[in-house]
């Protein structure tokens, strides 16, 4: 085994990162392929801990290896029931004016373009558990406030349909 700081060679030539580093990655969106997570490192094997007691229906480990960019796109870990939501239904909805439903259209088929609708269905997950453990949201920060739809989840508290925001600057 060879330490390289942030990672090391296992016996078998595979490169293991160290949490620190592999977080640092993750944030700048630069996770190499075939890069390997440290299963015994103690975050690790906590978060694998607190997942497995609090949250059977979606219960995952980290894996060992991190999928592709590609690969990843389709992973959402949810309960498979958010799969057969009807999203245009479901947001519709949630609406009252024809502005609203028009907003709704645009932004599902943008939505759509991008191949976020697993996101979408994730979203709704999310602003279910918010809302069932009353966890505290923050008003918005960053792009995600031009989306109408993340606004009609209360996964954020800006109707960017009163500011008149765009929601391709939450999509570029």
């Amino acid at each position: 085994m060879k330490n390289l700081y942030t990672r090391i060679i296992d016996d078998d030539g595979n490169v293991v990162y160290f949490t620190s580093a592999l977080m640092e990655l993750l944030y700048r969106g630069e996770i190499p392929s075939e890069v390997l997570f440290p299963m015994d490192d103690p975050d690790v094997v906590m978060f694998n801990k607190f997942s497995y007691e609090n949250y059977d229906d979606i219960y995952y480990t980290l894996p060992e290896k991190i999928p592709t960019h590609e690969e990843r796109k389709s992973l959402w870990f949810y309960p498979d029931k958010y799969d057969e939501i009807d999203l245009d239904k479901y947001f519709q909805d949630l609406c009252q004016t024809d502005a609203e439903k028009n907003r709704v259209k645009l932004e599902l088929t943008l939505y759509r373009e991008k191949g976020f609708e697993k996101f979408l269905r994730f979203c709704i997950f999310l602003s279910e558990r918010i809302a069932e453990n009353g966890w505290v949201i923050g008003v918005g920060r960053g792009s995600s406030c031009a989306s109408y739809l993340l606004y009609l989840l209360k996964i954020h508290l800006v109707n960017s349909l009163k500011y008149d925001l765009d929601i391709k600057e939450f999509l570029k």
